[in-house]
């Protein structure tokens, strides 16, 4: 009560079951800061506060760190305290949202209070604390995270069902946007969609270029479908997309997020009314080698005034005249280069990225060197 924050103490039935081992760490953490007075106020309950394995944990810390532990128990009807604040707000938050993992859980108990004095959640297995100076710790990963280590999200917004499939990557991945575009006419095609109609800006990085266009071919013969790509005009180019990506970066700003599956995560949780974004996590075999398709060909790239590309497998002069095979892009992860790798392990070893997501940062593939080859031509 006397720093206004909660500790969540959370393990599965595969750990254990134990309230005492977590008021053992609560207050060791806290004697190592200097405490040496502790009062704890809770309701009667004999399964989980009023019990001889909570009195015995009192005992033991009380001769192991020399300190002071008084424990009042409320009167029944009046035991409604800041706990049961912190549990309704949990539950609340998970009303909202599909969860299927504990870890899932743990996330959600972590990004549960979005103003000030975040909610500390503690992973009975792996804890980790902040060094000194590290308080103001998501100002510091949005200041560091963009140069670090990126994920990426392409989103198709489907208009007749009004539901947006959002396409997330990490760089160990790919940068192969025409891969996503396949993915989701593939998907359709299944449904049995005939036709497609894509409406996007000018970005020549991501949506009009020659990969995407050899897509397009592609599918109009592999599927037997018509597709219709229209380029929206300079200055009229707000659509459904830039809307589910504003959502996902007002959420963000809530939130601290260190890995690609967080991101995933925040992505599906992200709209809490009506239809929740599909989230399709782009693995290397889904990333398709497209750059030997288009290098030997002709493409005409004055297209002034062109605001319209038509597709279908009647096309005249086909891009695609027969039908090729598409190889995967790549056989293995993409290394990061040496001194990115060096950063994110930095980040890791000083604390800034708790120590539970130090396997991870530490198992990531890295090249000896740092001329890491860009393999996306038009990224």
């Amino acid at each position: 009560m006397a720093r206004k924050k909660a500790f969540c103490y959370l393990w599965d039935e595969t750990i254990a079951n134990e309230v005492g081992s977590c008021l053992l760490d609560f207050i060791e953490q806290n004697t190592q800061n200097g405490v040496e007075e502790f009062r704890f106020w809770s309701d009667n309950c004999a399964g989980q506060n009023r019990n001889r394995f909570v009195f015995f944990i009192y005992t033991y810390c009380a001769k192991q760190f020399n300190v002071s532990i008084k424990h009042r128990f409320l009167e029944k009807g009046h035991t409604q305290n800041e706990g049961d604040s912190v549990h309704a707000l949990i539950e609340r938050e998970a009303e909202k949202k599909t969860i299927y993992t504990p870890d899932e859980w743990r996330l959600l108990v972590r990004w549960a209070k979005t103003t000030e004095n975040v909610t500390d959640n503690r992973d009975t297995l792996v804890q980790s604390l902040l060094p000194p100076g590290a308080e103001n710790i998501r100002e510091l990963m949005l200041e560091v995270w963009e140069d670090v280590f990126g994920t990426t999200d392409f989103t198709v917004f489907d208009m007749a069902r009004k539901k947006a499939f959002c396409y997330l990557w990490d760089e160990t991945i790919a940068n192969e946007v025409g891969s996503c575009l396949l993915d989701f006419i593939e998907q359709n095609t299944q449904n049995g969609v005939e036709e497609f109609r894509f409406w996007s800006d000018n970005c020549a990085g991501q949506n009009r270029n020659r990969f995407v266009f050899f897509i397009y071919t592609y599918c109009a013969k592999q599927f037997n479908v018509s597709i219709k790509h229209r380029f929206l005009e300079k200055g009229h180019t707000q659509n459904e997309g830039d809307s589910v990506h504003a959502l996902i970066e007002r959420e963000a700003e809530k939130k601290t997020i260190y890995t690609p599956d967080e991101w995933r995560l925040l992505v599906r949780w992200a709209k809490t009314t009506g239809v929740p974004y599909d989230v399709q996590n782009m693995t290397q075999n889904k990333m398709f080698e497209l750059k030997t398709h288009v290098n030997n060909r002709i493409w005409c790239k004055n297209t002034d005034g062109v605001k319209t590309v038509l597709i279908s497998s009647n096309t005249r002069r086909n891009a695609v005249s027969s039908l090729p095979t598409l190889e995967l892009a790549y056989k293995a992860p993409i290394n990061l280069s040496k001194d990115k790798h060096k950063d994110l392990i930095s980040l890791v070893d000083l604390g800034i990225i708790p120590s539970q997501y130090g396997h991870y940062f530490r198992s990531l593939p890295y090249s000896n060197d740092n001329d890491i080859e860009n393999n996306s031509e038009e990224n």
